[in-house]
C-alpha cells in the first residue's frame, strides 16, 4: 500500500504454477472512497484472461461495514473463478484499512489511544489478542511506535508450498508476513486419505506474547483430511475468538494450493 498526496494505490499479485493475476485499487483520503480498481489475468491454467476496471467499485466508501458489498462486485461475474477474484479483492480492501494506523488523525481520530479504543471495542471478542485485553501486555500503536511510514505503508505477503516429500507423505507449509506479523504452518498429511498426520504453527512476529497461544491449536487438526469442502471446519480450529484469523487465512490458502497439487 503505497500514498501519494491524498490518494492511496494498493496492488494485490497472486501468482501460482497455473496463475498470474493482478488487482488495483486507487481510494482518496481521508474517507477512503475508492476512484479506480482495475483487475488483469495475465496467465491461467484454463487460457482465460481478464483485463477490466471494477466499474462497480468505483464511488464505494472502504469500511468493514462496507466489505461484504464491496467484495460481491469482483469482476467477471459468473466465471469459475469469481471466488478466487473475491478473494483477491477482499485483500486489495482490506490493505487500505489496514495501512490506516499510519494517518489515523485524518480519519478523525485525536490521538495513538483514541485509535486504540476504537480497535478495542470494534474488535473485542474476534481473536485471542482482542478477547484477552486484560492480559494484553501493550497496545497495538506502541507494538508499531518505533514504525515511520510516509510512503509505503502496508506490504503483505502470502506463500504456499506443497510437495510429495515421501512415498505416502505430502508436506505442505504456507507463511505470512506484513508490516505487524510474521508466522508459518507445516502440514504432514498422508497422500492417499489427505488426513492430517502432523501439524505446527509458529508466530515469530505479533503485536503481543497473547497471539502465540494460538500455536498451540494446531494440535487439533491431526487427524482431518484436507478438502475444499471442509475448509471452514479446518479453518475454525486456528481462527476464532481464542484463535488468530492470519492462521485461519494460511489454512485456506494451504488447502487450496494442496487441491491444486492433488489435482495437477
Amino acid at each position: 500500500m503505497v500514498r501519494e498526496g491524498q490518494k492511496l494505490f494498493g496492488t494485490v499479485n497472486s501468482l501460482s504454477t497455473l496463475r498470474d493475476d493482478w488487482l488495483r485499487v486507487e481510494a482518496l483520503l481521508p474517507e477512503l472512497v475508492v476512484v479506480d480498481a482495475y483487475l488483469e489475468t495475465a496467465r491461467s491454467g484454463g487460457g482465460e484472461h481478464c483485463s477490466t476496471g471494477i466499474e462497480g467499485l468505483k464511488g464505494m466508501t472502504v469500511g468493514f461495514s462496507t466489505l461484504p458489498q464491496a467484495v460481491k462486485v469482483a469482476l467477471p461475474v459468473g466465471s469459475v473463478q469469481e471466488g478466487y477474484y473475491r478473494r483477491m479483492l477482499s485483500e486489495g480492501l482490506i490493505s487500505l484499512l489496514q495501512a490506516e494506523a499510519f494517518f489515523y488523525r485524518e480519519r478523525g481520530f485525536s490521538s495513538a489511544a483514541d485509535y486504540d479504543n476504537y480497535w478495542k471495542d470494534f474488535s473485542r471478542g474476534s481473536c485471542r489478542y482482542y478477547s484477552n485485553l486484560e492480559r494484553v501486555s501493550r497496545e497495538f500503536m506502541q507494538y508499531i511506535i518505533d514504525q515511520e511510514r510516509k510512503l509505503h505503508l502496508f506490504s503483505r505477503q502470502r506463500h504456499a508450498r506443497v510437495e510429495q516429500s515421501g512415498p505416502a507423505t505430502i508436506t505442505a507449509e504456507a507463511s505470512m508476513r506484513d508490516s505487524y506479523h510474521e508466522m508459518h504452518i507445516r502440514w504432514e498429511i498422508d497422500s492417499g486419505s489427505l488426513a492430517i498426520r502432523a501439524a505446527w504453527g509458529k508466530i515469530a512476529r505479533a503485536p503481543d506474547l497473547v497471539c502465540r497461544e494460538t500455536e498451540l491449536l494446531f494440535e487439533g487438526l491431526p487427524g482431518k483430511t484436507v478438502s475444499t469442502a471442509c475448509r471452514r471446519e479446518i479453518r475454525d480450529v486456528v481462527d476464532g475468538p481464542q484463535g488468530c484469523n492470519h492462521f485461519g487465512d494460511l489454512v485456506i490458502d494451504l488447502i487450496w494450493a494442496v487441491d491444486a497439487f492433488c489435482s495437477a
